[in-house]
């Protein structure tokens, strides 16, 4: 966990996610629908709302929500999208709590990559840092951990997330090898 942070990405990164323009409206309106599961929240951190269910605190924790966002791309849908990932980071950027499973680490990895842009615009260089710094803490964390995620689907998201932080991170590239023969491995098992 304290790994020298990246410093940077290999490449721009762009997304490629598409969330949803209406749902990123009715976030910014105070409506969020995760894993089918509608709650009004207006002018509230996402971190300040008890998850209804285990679906709901698992999508926010995977940042689900930041494709829509960034769909709805707006100056006040990017500070939103920015205060709520660096409330995450000040909250839980530590390694404790239920977004530490290694599924959700891997989904919260993809869509800060593909939303980097959207995310780092105008924050200045200590937030920049902080992002940084969690993003590669984060991949060490996974790159340790990724056993524990359950068989299937959690599994390919976990390694999909430790090949995306491999690719896109300046010094994480020592992940790539090992994710990727992990990730085919486990495609060969469960994909017919």
């Amino acid at each position: 966990m304290r790994a020298r942070p990246a410093k940077g990405f290999v490449s721009q990164p762009e997304p490629r996610l598409i969330g949803s323009y209406t749902r990123g409206k009715q976030i910014m309106a105070g409506t969020l629908l995760l894993a089918g599961t509608l709650v009004e929240a207006p002018n509230q951190s996402i971190w300040d709302i008890p998850p209804p269910d285990q679906d709901f605190g698992a999508a926010a924790q995977g940042f689900a929500w930041l494709d829509d966002l960034a769909a709805y791309d707006t100056v006040d849908a990017r500070k939103k999208a920015q205060a709520w990932t660096w409330d995450w980071i000040a909250r839980h950027g530590a390694g404790q709590g239920v977004g530490w499973a290694p599924d959700l680490i891997g989904r919260r990895i993809i869509r800060w990559v593909h939303h980097a842009t959207f995310l780092l615009a105008g924050r200045n260089k200590a937030e920049t840092e902080d992002f940084y710094r969690s993003l590669s803490r984060q991949a060490v964390y996974l790159s340790r951990r990724w056993k524990a995620a359950g068989p299937g689907l959690p599994r390919i998201e976990a390694l999909t997330g430790l090949l995306y932080a491999g690719l896109s991170l300046i010094g994480q590239q020592g992940l790539i090898a090992p994710a990727l023969s992990a990730l085919a491995q486990a495609c060969k098992t469960e994909v017919d």
